[in-house]
């Protein structure tokens, strides 16, 4: 049985640090503080759109979270401001490990998914733009199962969509809130912990990897194929 990775997006394969950067030219040293608030405000929306079992859009849920933190910092931002910032999260760069990894990951005949909360559209063209679409068997995204990460449905659904075993499947993802919820739902993790900022929800829920890159991924999960056969 094939040794198959889900691979999660934003802070995983891509790099959202250049959005950090532009916001500088906006909010000058709040930049940080700001933007810390709008990703931690996308996630708190996406999970209560989810609770409320109302439309999924993670597009939507990213501009809310913007109009939010312009008002708790009360910054003024015009219409093209905001749809310049949000743009940036279509043409984001991957990370300088990512097609390295993939690669490599593809030659010793893993199977490679993506599973993002982000929609279809906005994931295709992110790995597209990325040159990393080709290294993938499929894209599963939280659109479809209609409700976000960390929803145990939305890892079922991936399983169920995909035919991947739950034990030779290894979710990746630089998401504490995400590879928790991958944890709970039964799938092995890999916590990419891009940042040392980034800190592992103590939740006493532990993956079972943990990095600082992609690099070593592929040494640290030591499944060859013959395990499964």
């Amino acid at each position: 049985m094939k040794v198959s990775l889900a691979f999660d997006l934003f802070g995983t394969l891509v790099n959202t640090e250049p959005i950090r950067k532009s916001l500088e030219n906006y909010v000058e040293e709040q930049a940080g503080n700001f933007y810390k608030l709008w990703r931690n405000k996308q996630l708190e929306y996406s999970c209560r759109k989810s609770l409320m079992n109302m439309k999924i859009d993670y597009s939507q849920c990213t501009k809310e979270a913007l109009d939010y933190c312009c008002s708790s910092y009360d910054i003024y931002l015009s219409g093209r401001d905001k749809k310049n910032l949000l743009k940036m999260f279509t043409s984001l760069p991957a990370y300088p490990d990512a097609a390295d990894t993939l690669n490599q990951a593809k030659s010793e005949g893993f199977k490679l998914y993506v599973l993002s909360n982000a929609e279809k559209d906005t994931v295709t063209n992110l790995l597209h733009h990325n040159q990393l679409f080709s290294y993938f068997d499929k894209i599963i995204t939280a659109q479809e199962a209609g409700v976000f990460m960390p929803s145990p449905e939305v890892y079922e659904y991936f399983i169920q969509n995909t035919g991947c075993n739950k034990e030779t499947c290894w979710f990746v993802s630089g998401s504490s809130s995400d590879t928790i919820g991958a944890v709970n739902a039964g799938m092995k993790t890999v916590w990419v912990q891009r940042s040392s900022d980034n800190i592992f929800d103590p939740w006493n829920i532990h993956p079972d990897i943990i990095l600082g890159s992609l690099t070593d991924m592929l040494d640290e999960i030591n499944t060859p194929d013959e395990e499964y056969d």
